[in-house]
Parts: structure tokens; C-alpha cells; sequence
């Protein structure tokens, strides 16, 4: 730290030392100069006409009817971008539609009789949060108490009507939009029921999950009867093999054996045939031949055997070369070609069965390979409509619940104190008045004495030129002139300089 030199601190001391010596002589007139604009300022503070401030206190929180009822939900909810919400609800009352409405309604005027302005209003409003609550402080300074008090219940009145309105106009535009919704909502649930109704009708679907318990049980039922209808196939082959051997025909020689020897012409007719064999036998026996009589015989024989070709046409439809021994048969062997007959029948008709039966069973199994593609399908379709459902139900309750708030009285603002009428004027004003004359009359004081103390100082600056500034042992100092220097009388010989 430097050390000033001793000449700046010995001229520093005595400028402070000739600045306290002319407080110390001067100070009535400095008294005198501040006490004037002191006492200026109590005049006009006094003369100030005496103005009265009342205040009221509105509650700002979310109206809990809503969430309690379930009607209305979400109307009349804070939300703002503003970190603390209360900012932009004071930006509302000193909003300009809303001071214009509490003049409109007081008849507001000046002193030279025309309306106040938003302007004027807001010069002695005060609106603030109240220690930091949800609480909003309005203050009105005004001549007349109860103008103060009825400018500060009015904006509290004001600001709660249109918290209301605001929230009924926001509830009646939700309203509009639901509606607008609705139509739009149920066309799209009749769409996903006729889509789900037709992908039903096409596929034959009534129920999947049944469908796929039944489709089950019927290939269960399907392979049981294979198995069964296999075995009896397997019985009844080898059972008609059995008697083809036996007979040594087949099915259609057998049924013309069987037809040929049921029939009473041909047999008739065989056995007119056989009779006449006989005969010629025993003509052999005694003629030749050539004999006429054997001859009569064969013309006979041949006209019988051409009768028996016409019979069996008859019956078999076709002039057929037909084995002799079909033409008679024994009851064994009528009896073993009606079981060989009935054999060949159920065998096609259990070939026929099975055949029916792998068809059916490619049905099925041609279904249950679908079925998972069918479910898939079927969810997505019953998803839709369950959304389309929902929303539909969604925006119906949405609807009733916004007619039934829109008729009520939402709000988030209450009154919590209304403006108590003022005993006492306000006096902030005359105080801040007379504060301010005394500081203003003691700056006055300083510049006084200031510009006594630089007069002085070129005062003596001018002798100083003429002469040797002695100091004294006063305050003061003398002038000596310069030459023969002497000190005055009854001064000290060594305080001279």
C-alpha cells in the first residue's frame, strides 16, 4: 500500500478542516436552507388531499367439483407456459376489456368529468400475489373510501365473471367439436360391424373357437370311421373273393346265371330240350342216323334250342354266348351267387363310403388349416370394433358431460376477502412527500455550503497572491505582506511562518 506524501495529507486536512469551520459558522444559513425545503414539502404534504386504499383477495385454484362429480373434467384446469400461472392471471385483470368493464359499470370519471381510461385505472391499482399463495392482492388508492372500495370489489367481481364466461366458452367449443365427432364416430362403428358381418357370412363363421372344438371332434369321428369302414371293406373282400373262387364267376356272370335259371320260360323250354335228348337217345338206339325219325328229332331239337336262345335274349338283353351250366343251377349254388352278389354290394358300397369319407376329411382338415388365418383375421376385424365402440362411448359420455357443465358455473377463481371499507386515510403518499423535501433540503444545504467553501477558497487564493498565507493557530488564517516581516502584536514570534 503506497503512502501518500505528507504535503497531500497536510492540504488534504486542511481543506476538511476549513470545511468543518464553515459548517461550524455557517450552519444557521444551512440550517435555514434545509429546514425551507423541509418544510415546503410538509406544506404541500400537508396540502395533499388525503386518499384511501382498499384491497380485496381472490383464491385462483382449480375447482375440485369436476373431479369429485366426474362432470366437466379437465373444464376450468390452470395451464400456462408461464412458469408461475398467477403471472398471467394478473396480466388478466389489468387487461384493458377488463378495467374497461368495472368503468363501464361504476360510471368512472375524472375531475373534469370524463370517463377514465384502462389507463387511468391502472395508475392506482396494484395487483400482486399475496405471500407467495395462490392468492391475487388488489389495491385501489382513491379520495373517496367507498370508491376505493367499490373500484376493488367490482375488478374481483369482474375477474370471477370472466374466469366463468371463459371457461363456459371453452366448454361450449369442446361441446361443438364432440358433436362434430359423434357422427363421425358412429359411421365408424357401423362400418367395422358390416365389415366384421360380411368377413363372418363369407367364411360361414358363427363362432371359431366352437368351430374349432367341433372340427376337431369331426376329424376325430372321421378317422374312427375310416378305421372302422376299412376293416369291413377288408371282411367283405375277402369274403367275395372267397366265393368267386367257390363259383368261378364273376359278378355279372353270376347274376346271369342267377337271372337264366330263375326264369320259368328257359327253363321251361330246358327242359322241354332235355326231354327230347333223352327220346333221341333212345331212337338211337334202334335207328339210324338218316332215319326219318331221327331226323324229325333233331328238327325238333334245333327248334327247341333256338327258342331257348330267343328266351334268353329275353332276358339277358343280348344274344351272349352263355356257358350250358349257367342255364341250370342248384339252390347251393343260387344261394352262394345271392351272397356273392350281396358281398360285391357292400363291398362298393363301403368303397364308396370311404371315398366320401377321405373327402370329408379333406373338408376338414382344409378348414382347420384355415382356422388360424380366420381367428387372426376375426380379432383384427373385432379390435376395430371394439375401438370404434369405445370412442363412440367416449365422446357420447364426453358430450353429456360437457352439456351438463356447460350450464354450470366452473370456475377457478373465488373471492376470499372482499374490500373492507377504510378507517384510516393512506398516508404512504405525504410520508414519501415530506421524505423527499428532507433529502432534497439537505442536498440543497451541501450545494450551499459547497459553494461558501469554494468562494473562500478563491477568496484567499487572491490574497495569496499579494502576500504569505500564515496560518494561525485558529481556524483561520492572516496575510503577511511580503518584506520586512514582523509579527503583529500579541502574536506568538515562533507560530510565524
Amino acid at each position: 500500500m503506497e503512502t501518500q506524501p505528507l504535503h497531500a495529507r497536510e492540504s488534504l486536512d486542511l481543506e476538511l478542516s476549513q470545511y468543518f469551520d464553515l459548517l461550524r459558522r455557517k450552519w444557521l444559513v444551512l440550517a435555514l436552507i434545509w429546514g425551507g425545503a423541509f418544510g415546503l414539502a410538509v406544506g404541500a404534504a400537508l396540502l395533499k388531499a388525503p386518499s384511501y386504499q382498499a384491497s380485496s383477495k381472490v383464491l385462483v385454484k382449480v375447482d375440485q367439483t369436476a373431479s369429485l362429480t366426474g362432470i366437466g373434467k379437465g373444464v376450468g384446469d390452470i395451464n400456462s407456459i408461464a412458469k408461475n400461472p398467477l403471472s398471467t392471471e394478473i396480466e388478466i385483470i389489468l387487461a384493458a376489456p377488463t378495467l374497461d368493464r368495472v368503468i363501464g359499470t361504476l360510471d368512472l370519471k375524472n375531475d373534469e368529468g370524463e370517463s377514465l381510461t384502462a389507463k387511468d385505472l391502472r395508475k392506482n391499482l396494484d395487483v400482486s400475489v399475496a405471500g407467495g399463495a395462490d392468492v391475487i392482492e388488489m389495491s385501489y388508492e382513491a379520495k373517496d373510501a367507498q370508491l376505493a372500495a367499490n373500484i376493488v370489489d367490482e375488478l374481483s367481481r369482474v375477474y370471477i365473471e370472466s374466469n366463468i364466461l371463459e371457461n363456459q366458452l371453452q366448454t361450449s367449443k369442446a361441446r361443438l367439436l364432440t358433436e362434430k365427432q359423434l357422427p363421425e364416430s358412429e359411421r365408424f362403428v357401423q362400418q367395422s360391424e358390416a365389415s366384421l358381418r360380411d368377413f363372418k357370412e363369407s367364411n360361414g363363421i358363427v363362432s371359431l373357437q366352437d368351430e374349432a372344438k367341433s372340427v376337431v371332434i369331426a376329424l376325430q369321428d372321421i378317422d374312427s370311421q375310416v378305421l372302422q369302414v376299412r376293416s369291413s371293406l377288408d371282411e367283405v373282400v375277402s369274403t367275395a373273393t372267397q366265393l368267386r373262387e367257390t363259383l368261378g364267376l364273376n359278378l355279372s356272370q353270376a347274376m346271369l346265371a342267377s337271372d337264366l335259371s330263375q326264369s320259368p320260360a328257359i327253363q321251361g323250354v330246358m327242359l322241354d330240350l332235355q326231354a327230347l335228348e333223352r327220346q333221341k337217345a333212345i331212337k338211337l338206339g334202334t335207328y339210324t342216323g338218316q332215319s326219318p325219325v331221327i331226323q324229325v328229332s333233331s328238327a325238333e331239337e334245333e327248334s327247341l334250342k333256338q327258342l331257348l336262345w330267343e328266351e334268353m335274349i329275353t332276358v339277358v338283353g343280348n344274344r351272349t354266348e352263355v356257358p350250358e351250366r349257367y342255364l341250370q343251377m342248384g339252390a347251393m349254388r343260387q344261394e352262394l351267387i345271392a351272397q356273392f352278389a350281396q358281398a360285391e354290394v357292400q363291398r362298393l358300397g363301403l368303397e364308396n363310403r370311404l371315398q366320401t369319407l377321405a373327402e370329408y376329411r379333406d373338408r376338414y382338415v382344409s378348414r382347420a388349416n384355415s382356422l388360424p388365418s380366420l381367428e387372426q383375421q376375426e380379432k383384427e376385424l373385432e379390435r376395430t370394433q371394439e375401438v370404434a365402440r369405445q370412442r363412440y362411448q367416449e365422446n357420447l359420455r364426453r358430450l353429456r358431460d360437457l352439456q351438463v357443465a356447460e350450464e354450470q358455473s366452473i370456475g377457478n377463481a373465488t373471492l376470499l376477502e372482499p374490500a373492507a371499507l377504510p378507517d384510516e386515510p393512506n398516508r404512504t403518499s405525504q410520508q414519501i412527500i415530506v421524505g423527499f423535501g428532507g433529502l432534497a433540503g439537505a442536498l440543497l444545504a451541501a450545494g450551499a455550503a459547497a459553494l461558501m467553501a469554494f468562494d473562500e477558497s478563491n477568496r484567499d487564493r487572491r490574497h495569496a497572491q499579494g502576500g504569505v498565507v500564515v496560518p494561525s493557530p485558529g481556524p483561520s488564517s492572516q496575510v503577511i505582506p511580503r518584506g520586512n516581516v514582523a509579527p503583529p502584536e500579541g502574536a506568538n514570534p515562533e507560530g510565524a511562518f
